[in-house]
């Protein structure tokens, strides 16, 4: 079974028999009020960014820095399960499983960020971010469908 991406949050899932998104509840097929010319894209950290509008296509050379975030588990050495049940058996072995063990369930905020054109007419609109990965320097977004193309035309 294939992914598509849903026209109304641009998610790419595996659709429910019925047509429906199972992000967003909406029938796929039904494109009122969605605007055909987006589509989401992908931007990793060598990709070459043209000078056209993310939002519209136009060429421009007014650029805006565009930041998200990502919540990754973090991995934290402290007390944990293990070192908890050894510290039973004798205080010798506390601080050897102190410093070993790991707990997983703080997480740390990380960030990545880029510069992408946007032109004036377009400044009042907020650049729709999907999703963003900043172990991979990688950032998803919606745009027209003519900076994607102008996207693949730069970068091959």
């Amino acid at each position: 079974m294939a992914t598509r991406e849903c026209p109304h949050c641009h998610l790419r899932v595996f659709m429910l028999k019925d047509g429906i998104c199972p992000s967003c509840k909406r029938d796929v097929d039904d494109l009122s009020g969605v605007d055909v010319r987006k589509s989401r894209v992908e931007l990793v950290a060598t990709t070459q960014i043209p000078h056209v509008c993310v939002m519209c296509g136009t060429p421009t050379s007014r650029v805006i820095q565009v930041t998200g975030h990502d919540a990754r588990p973090s991995v934290t050495y402290g007390p944990g399960g293990l070192s908890l049940f050894l510290s039973v058996l004798g205080l010798i072995f506390l601080p050897i499983t102190v410093f070993f063990s790991e707990r997983r369930d703080s997480h740390a905020i990380a960030g990545y960020s880029r510069s992408l054109p946007q032109c004036e007419l377009c400044s009042t609109e907020e650049i729709k971010l999907i999703s963003v990965d900043s172990l991979r320097e990688t950032m998803t977004i919606v745009a027209d469908r003519e900076f994607i193309s102008e996207l693949r035309r730069l970068n091959g």
